[in-house]
């Protein structure tokens, strides 16, 4: 370290978070990327100041001696205060900034007219701070802060100026400081408006995390200030400050879940339509195949969850386990795909409805449907086991029932070897297993005991333990075996019964042990009756109309179809025409 005597005749005053000042450079450049203006500035945390001094800390490193027009933002009294300074000592830090003692010098006559224009240009800079208060930079750390506003560009848009076009190189992100601008995505000849921006919010950041085409436009509505970070310095930063990515990523991963309209997005052979849907992990979407026109679902992981590398090793076993799969009662995966950095999975499109909006229609389930979707899943299950996959996520959403009664387990997004410990990829807590929530190891027995909690839901209508006080339910989860469910339904059958009972012990070892095991067991319910066995009843309804009625009529009729479906009706149909 460097020394010039510094004497403080005078008490300084520290200040708590970040100070903003600006150094103006005299005979040196301490920006790092320099802005169209002809004098050059940098931004600086004040640490401490004083009548005689300041303490600052600054990105670039400077000789003492050095002497430079210093400013520095007074929030007593709302002003920024010029002062010319000399530095007296430079200290690197472990971070890579520098810690500058400043001394100032009053004797300037003469030099103030000179310097009227640096003066005034660091007048402008009242707003940076907007700065201090964003929420990009409060996902820093100090040092970083100070490195991130160094290299941010102020821009301003006019009304109805285009920020940022849709399908070219995101290379700009942006922090809007102040108007609003309109998100707009251009799909199928329409222009649709997807989101209205304002103050505060960050646009283009998409681009930059997943290293796709701008999937939409960005123009704005009244006149727009905002600062702009290129994806040059974003990726410096973001090496040294994972935080500014991780920041960024959740804000990604916030856009794609709640934008039901995107761009045409190209996964490989597969084009990316529409979202459907989103879970805890993933994002999923409605897609195609683009030269065999075959409909599609894509499951995305979502970024914040790609960004951790150990969900991100099991999403890809995930993949490549179930991707080998060929079982009628386990949604096929036709392709995997890494691209915008994080993994899509290409499954077949079902059409029906997952079992808990059945449940949610009906309230329970007549029994012999029920134990017909449970065997169908206990088969599912046994292929899986078989092959070393273990669910941990069995519950009534991840239940798919097709138009047909066929049932596809789905989402094995939480699959794993057997013996696997890992606390932070729990399933859900009201189908948890005792060990899984005691964070010991999950096998086969584990999805055994979801699927007794699961077949106690269909039966009665309700899950077995209370709910309103999470962790009591945990704790019942853990203390006592499933509830007999001939208490709520007297006229249970006994088999349906005792494999409730026998699933839902919270002692693995007294469980049914295999989900063959299970599905004998179960299967003793249709000795003597056909599987999914229900008594079945006819209803005529005739409907008279005229010709032009006949278009209004249609939709009426294929609403009505859809809804009698979700509850497990078979709807026919017959014309007659010139009946007078």
């Amino acid at each position: 370290m460097t020394l010039v005597p510094d004497r403080r005749k005078h008490l300084r005053e520290s200040f708590t978070g970040m100070q903003l000042g600006i150094v103006h450079g005299l005979n040196f450049i301490c920006r790092e990327e320099s802005p169209s203006e002809d004098l050059l500035y940098s931004l600086v945390d004040v640490h401490n100041t004083s009548k005689n001094g300041a303490l600052i800390e600054l990105c670039t490193k400077v000789q003492p001696g050095t002497v430079f027009l210093f400013v520095f933002y007074d929030a007593s009294i709302h002003r920024w205060m010029p002062h010319f300074a000399r530095v007296a000592w430079s200290q690197p830090l472990d971070s890579g900034q520098y810690l500058v003692g400043l001394i100032f010098e009053h004797d300037c006559r003469g030099r103030i007219n000179v310097n009227q224009r640096a003066m005034e240009d660091c007048n402008r800079f009242g707003d940076l701070l907007f700065l201090l208060r964003s929420s990009l930079l409060e996902a820093l750390p100090q040092n970083a802060f100070l490195r991130l506003i160094n290299v941010l560009r102020k821009r301003v848009f006019e009304p109805g100026q285009k920020i940022i076009a849709q399908g070219e190189p995101g290379e700009f992100l942006f922090l809007i400081q102040e108007g609003t601008c309109n998100l707009l995505v251009e799909k199928e000849g329409q222009t649709l408006h997807i989101d209205h921006l304002h103050e505060g919010e960050v646009v283009g950041e998409v681009s930059l995390i997943t290293d796709e085409l701008q999937s939409s436009n960005v123009v704005a509505e009244t006149r727009v200030t905002a600062w702009q970070l290129s994806r040059r310095r974003f990726e410096d930063l973001a090496a040294s400050y994972p935080d500014l990515r991780d920041f960024l990523t959740e804000i990604v991963t916030r856009r794609l879940e709640s934008w039901r309209v995107t761009a045409d997005r190209t996964i490989g052979k597969y084009a990316i339509k529409r979202r459907i849907g989103k879970g805890g992990w993933s994002i999923v979407y409605e897609g195609v195949h683009s030269s065999l026109d075959m409909p599609v679902v894509i499951k995305m992981l979502k970024h914040d969850m790609a960004m951790n590398a150990l969900f991100l090793n099991v999403f890809r076993r995930e993949a490549n386990v179930i991707a080998k799969f060929s079982h009628k009662n386990i949604v096929r995966v036709y392709d995997i795909e890494e691209r915008f950095r994080t993994v899509f999975i290409i499954m077949e499109k079902l059409d029906g409805y997952p079992l808990d909006e059945l449940l949610a229609k009906t309230g329970r389930l007549p029994f012999s449907r029920a134990a017909d979707f449970l065997l169908q899943t206990c088969e599912g299950l046994a292929y899986a086991h078989e092959r070393g996959v273990v669910h941990r996520d069995i519950k009534p959403a991840n239940l798919f029932i097709q138009f047909d009664g066929q049932l596809k387990i789905l989402d094995f997004g939480l699959a794993c070897p057997p013996g696997t410990e890992d606390l932070s990829i729990a399933g859900t807590p009201h189908y948890a297993p005792p060990e899984q929530i005691e964070g010991n190891p999950a096998d086969v027995r584990s999805d055994i005991y979801s699927l007794g909690i699961t077949a106690y839901e269909l039966v009665t209508g309700t899950r077995p333990f209370p709910e309103d006080d999470l962790a009591r339910l945990m704790d019942l989860h853990t203390e006592q075996d499933i509830p007999d469910p001939a208490e709520r339904i007297s006229d249970i059958p006994p088999a349906l019964r005792a494999f409730i009972l026998g699933c839902g012990r919270r002692d693995p070892a007294r469980r049914l042990q295999t989900a063959t095991e299970a599905g004998k067991a179960l299967k003793s319910f249709f000795t003597g009756r056909p599987r999914d066995r229900r008594s079945k009843e006819m209803l005529s309804l005739h409907l008279f109309y005229d010709e032009e009625q006949r278009h209004a009529l249609n939709t009426l009729l294929e609403e009505f179809s859809g809804k009698a479906r979700l509850l497990g009706v078979d709807l026919k149909s017959a014309m007659f025409k010139d009946i007078g």
